[in-house]
């Protein structure tokens, strides 16, 4: 799946294993150390697993550099940026990447703080793969960071029939309509994750532990 990119010939076989772990496994840690090109693993793992619709959350002063990389490695993709916008320009943003089919979009863990609205307007996107870099950041669960992230990895918004919109067939209820393909046929959940468009997890981090084992538990 991935000879036909650019990046085949230089990517490494570690960074090759690696990828084929995410793609085959979906919800993983990426822990390799600092150098050892994380960036390029996590993008050969999104072509393996045929990932379409892509959100990567990264630190504020790592917005540039990560869309560089992408830029650089998979020139094949669309890059869309988020981080360190204005409300407007934001706006501007999602407006256009609702048109779209596929994308990968990077975003800063302070967007949301004081724009909550946000979280929702990335969520009705239905992105099939999340990118948390720098991972450590969200180890504090009271953080807006970490339950931004939360919600954008564990929301309900798809039909596991149609892939269309679903909404909550009444409050506290674990039924679900779909307000596409049929209004009338209430979807129960059976299997964790069949309501989610999110299905490909990736926090990545060099410094997955950095004070005591339970920072992984976020």
């Amino acid at each position: 799946l991935i000879q036909k990119f650019a990046y085949h010939d230089q990517i490494l076989e570690h960074q090759k294993d690696g990828a084929f772990i995410l793609a085959t496994n979906m919800r993983c840690i990426l822990g390799d150390k600092r150098g050892a090109g994380k960036t390029l693993t996590a993008i050969a793992s999104w072509d393996m697993a045929q990932s379409q619709k892509v959100l990567v959350i990264v630190p504020d002063d790592v917005v540039s550099n990560f869309i560089n990389e992408i830029r650089y490695w998979a020139p094949h993709r669309q890059v869309i940026q988020m981080g360190k916008l204005t409300r407007v320009a934001r706006s501007a943003m999602l407006e256009m990447a609702k048109m779209m089919e596929s994308f990968v979009m990077v975003i800063n863990y302070s967007a949301w703080r004081k724009d909550k609205s946000l979280l929702d307007d990335l969520v009705s996107l239905k992105f099939d793969t999340v990118v948390m870099d720098e991972a450590h950041e969200i180890k504090n669960t009271s953080t807006s960071a970490y339950q931004g992230c939360s919600k954008l990895v564990l929301s309900s918004n798809q039909c596991p029939k149609c892939h269309g919109d679903i909404k909550q067939h009444a409050q506290f209820s674990r039924e679900w309509q779909c307000v596409t393909c049929d209004f009338d046929t209430v979807i129960t959940k059976t299997e964790f994750g069949d309501m989610r468009s999110v299905k490909m997890v990736i926090p990545m981090s060099g410094t997955v532990i950095l004070n005591k084992p339970q920072d992984l538990f976020a």
